[in-house]
């Protein structure tokens, strides 16, 4: 794939998770209202690297329109979690799984800065919610097989080693025949990665889609799919 064929399919992509926003956002009106009140003076979470993170209503994201990309990946993964055991590693501020609550028959979320935790569990009202404080590197403590497991915007804050790892700690806890959803930016070169993890000291392992692909094997997914370099969406083998 060149340069410019690549461009062209994330363009396709970017546009197409857009579109989950546009289809669904009628029926998921109240919500979005609600999520979109929060700015960045709504809080202030103190430890080191809170730019990393963020919600739909910060006043760059919902002024360039990147907030209906922020909403369109989790309304992506509604088709796949409807009456499933989900659980959602490293949920930060909680929006977005109190944006899907209705739809799994399990909702568990787990991040842990403590500050995010607390934000998300005074913001968000909702019986089917269930936030803990947990490392991503430990799942297997939550003693609990699930049939998808939602990843948006967390590896790459993880070195290469804590990556493979949390990765095995996933499919571990994942059901046979369950599916892992996943956003970062998985480029097609090592160089385009190097790139990317210069421009943020919070990124540490920037994965290439071939790199990947081949963990995600490793660790027992077959049918791994890569919508562009944006997520990805792979099925542990039965």
């Amino acid at each position: 794939m060149n340069s410019f064929t690549e461009k062209l399919s994330n363009r396709i992509y970017f546009i197409y998770l857009k579109g989950y926003y546009y289809w669904y956002r009628n029926q998921y009106a109240e919500k979005i209202t609600q999520i979109m009140r929060f700015d960045k003076k709504s809080f202030r979470l103190k430890p080191d690297g809170q730019e990393e993170q963020g919600l739909p209503g910060f006043h760059k994201d919902s002024q360039n329109g990147w907030h209906r990309y922020m909403f369109g990946r989790y309304f992506f993964s509604l088709r796949h979690i409807k009456n499933k055991i989900v659980l959602d590693s490293g949920s930060g501020l909680g929006w977005g799984c109190y944006l899907i609550c209705g739809q799994p028959e399990e909702l568990t979320s787990i991040d842990i800065n403590d500050e995010a935790l607390e934000f998300a569990r005074k913001s968000w009202v909702d019986p089917k919610l269930n936030f803990q404080k947990l490392s991503i590197l430990e799942i297997e403590r939550l003693d609990k097989i699930f049939d998808v497991v939602l990843s948006y915007e967390i590896i790459e804050h993880l070195a290469w080693k804590d990556g493979v790892a949390y990765l095995e700690q996933i499919s571990k806890n994942l059901a046979s025949g369950g599916k892992l959803i996943m956003s970062s930016y998985f480029p097609l070169s090592a160089v385009d990665a190097k790139r990317e993890e210069a421009k943020n000291k919070y990124h540490l392992h920037i994965y290439t889609r071939s790199e990947m692909r081949e963990c995600l094997t490793d660790c027992g997914f077959i049918k791994v799919k890569f919508l562009g370099n944006l997520m990805l969406i792979a099925e542990k083998e039965k």
